[in-house]
């Protein structure tokens, strides 16, 4: 009888050490396969956003790649007009953006609306096709400042041309930001958006996390890795013209 208990317990203690094997093994396989969807999402993403013209045309490599100077960094903190014109510049965008760096110089017609959100870190605000305006929150440092610049104007980019990414997501707004992330890297800008997505800010008692983008470091740092290679595949091909 002793005997008899002694194999039950055994193989139960093998049944549950078998389970719990199959279980985490099961989890390891989902969580390969939700990361190799949600590469090969970005990769479809990212060539989704080259079939509109804005963007394709400008995919010129010597052109591509915005490479930002001390003097850049600099106006971010210091002269944030001229730093804003230097990627406007860089992303073929000809409206001028009417930049608002602080509360203090946020328009009376600006605070005024329901959308306007002075918490946000940055915030494109497009009141007429001839009038842009940007927010930049001046709480944070060069880096935040520059990410932030690089997302709105991406937000401006895409409205300017009336681009619209078509999704059957149930989240639309959700995914527009996502898009946006993904466009910001397409227009060249990402190294901006991934040094300075992270941000942590004091508010009073609290401290505030969080990141200028919408998508994860993670996911943005593959997406820069793949348009790399994007860029590099097309340096090939226009040179063998």
């Amino acid at each position: 009888m002793g005997r008899n208990l002694l194999t039950v317990k055994y193989i139960r203690n093998i049944s549950y050490r078998v389970m719990n094997t199959l279980r985490h093994l099961a989890l390891t396989l989902s969580g390969i396969f939700l990361k190799y969807q949600t590469k090969k999402s970005i990769r479809i993403n990212l060539k989704y956003i080259f079939d509109f013209s804005a963007f394709n045309k400008r995919a010129l490599p010597k052109e591509f790649l915005f490479k930002p100077s001390k003097s850049f960094y600099n106006n971010c903190t210091n002269n944030l007009p001229l730093a804003s014109l230097e990627i406007a510049r860089h992303c073929k965008l000809p409206i001028p953006i009417n930049i608002m760096h602080g509360l203090l110089n946020v328009p009376s017609k600006i605070i005024q609306l329901d959308i306007f959100n002075p918490d946000k870190p940055g915030q494109f605000i497009k009141l007429s096709i001839f009038e842009y305006f940007i927010y930049v929150n001046s709480e944070y440092g060069e880096s935040i400042t520059a990410a932030i610049l690089s997302h709105e104007i991406t937000h401006a980019f895409i409205s300017y041309h009336n681009i619209e990414f078509k999704t059957k997501h149930f989240d639309k707004n959700k995914f527009a930001e996502q898009m946006t992330d993904l466009s910001t890297i397409a227009l060249g800008l990402g190294d901006l958006l991934i040094k300075g997505n992270s941000y942590t800010c004091i508010r009073g008692d609290y401290e505030i996390r969080g990141n200028i983008g919408y998508l994860s470091d993670r996911k943005m740092k593959y997406a820069q890795r793949f348009m790399r290679l994007l860029f590099k595949e097309e340096t090939i091909r226009q040179s063998k013209k």
